[in-house]
């Protein structure tokens, strides 16, 4: 499967959505690189609507309904859970994303099926004018992974995706205010971006989501370079070999003649 990065995976869902084509789409990609955010764009740039629906919280109950007999108690029906898209509630338009597709137990995925591909579950009918996206991890992501079963999997349109410091920096860290010793130091250490390592024993590792929080801390400007409670901090974001590096960098670029120095 070929590796795509954000950029163009948002365009991908964006097809979908411009050509009212239904089939889902689901994203497979690294923790911490964007995937959800990117819907959430979408959906805020067309003004749709937007149902997160965190698949491993919830059981096949939870996602069909609870079943009650019908008036002359002849047959069974279902009542449907709220936590599904209703015109009413949550408009003729949106994205239903289904986070952590991968994590989700066999029973719960198994469950899902009918609403990816006939759009329906039990009693429930998804409305016209939404679309399911679907986000997980891969197995050598080094999360929670359940493998889908095939009949699963073929009912998406499946796409690999990788993270790329350019796209992130033109797409989210402009836009978003990311601090620019964040910026700058991914520009001089672009590995620093995403350094996970699947069989390393650490719970912390840096990623787009964690050079965030940190880009948070600096812009917050209570803290100098020498402050512990602020190595601290970053340490529990990147850990403590990216977060020395990060620091002794930014100590130096601070010491660093500017352009405005220069020009003045």
């Amino acid at each position: 499967m070929s590796t795509i990065n954000i950029e163009q995976f948002e365009k991908i869902v964006e097809f979908n959505i411009d050509n009212n084509i239904k089939r889902a789409i689901l994203g497979l990609g690294s923790s911490g690189i964007g995937k959800s955010a990117v819907i959430k764009q979408i959906a805020d740039r067309k003004g749709m609507g937007l149902i997160d629906l965190r698949l491993l919280l919830y059981t096949e109950t939870d996602l069909k309904g609870i079943p009650f007999p019908n008036e002359d108690k002849t047959r069974t029906k279902w009542l449907p859970n709220d936590i599904l898209p209703n015109v009413e509630k949550d408009g003729e338009k949106g994205i239903l994303l289904i986070e952590e597709l991968t994590s989700a137990p066999k029973r719960v995925q198994a469950a899902a099926y009918q609403l990816i591909q006939d759009r329906k579950l039990g009693e429930y009918v998804l409305p016209d004018g939404w679309f399911i996206v679907a986000l997980g991890n891969r197995e050598d992501d080094n999360g929670v992974f359940v493998q889908m079963p095939s009949p699963l999997a073929n009912r998406f349109e499946i796409h690999d995706i990788g993270y790329d410091l350019d796209i992130w920096k033109k797409n989210f860290a402009y836009k978003n205010g990311i601090n620019p010793f964040v910026i700058s130091y991914l520009n001089f250490k672009p590995g620093a971006l995403h350094n996970f390592v699947p069989d390393s024993t650490s719970m912390i590792f840096a990623s787009p989501r964690t050079w965030h929080a940190v880009s948070d801390i600096l812009n917050a400007n209570v803290f100098d370079f020498d402050d512990d409670i602020l190595r601290y901090k970053i340490e529990g974001n990147v850990g403590e070999i990216e977060c020395n590096s990060f620091l002794q960098f930014c100590k130096l670029k601070d010491e660093l003649v500017s352009v405005d120095d220069i020009l003045s």
